[in-house]
């Protein structure tokens, strides 16, 4: 019985900040539609070969041979 009135009142509670945000529940899927139907924003690439790690624009540092969470024994 417990689950049960959680999951109301989860719910009463998004309803209540759907309502609170956008005065109905029509136009937070209105809302959704739009946001689902808009074009995928691309980030630009990055110009080198990943396949190539001399071309990473990270190079690993090298170490004395020791990582840094060695034991120390």
């Amino acid at each position: 019985m417990t689950e049960v009135s959680a999951a109301n009142s989860d719910a009463q509670r998004l309803l209540t900040e759907i309502l609170t945000r956008y005065g109905s529940l029509d136009e937070f899927l209105a809302q959704v539609q739009r946001e689902l139907d808009a074009p995928t924003e691309e980030l630009p690439r990055v110009g080198v070969s990943w396949s190539d790690p001399s071309a990473w624009p990270i190079r690993p540092i090298p170490s004395d041979g020791e990582g840094r969470h060695a034991r120390k024994e």
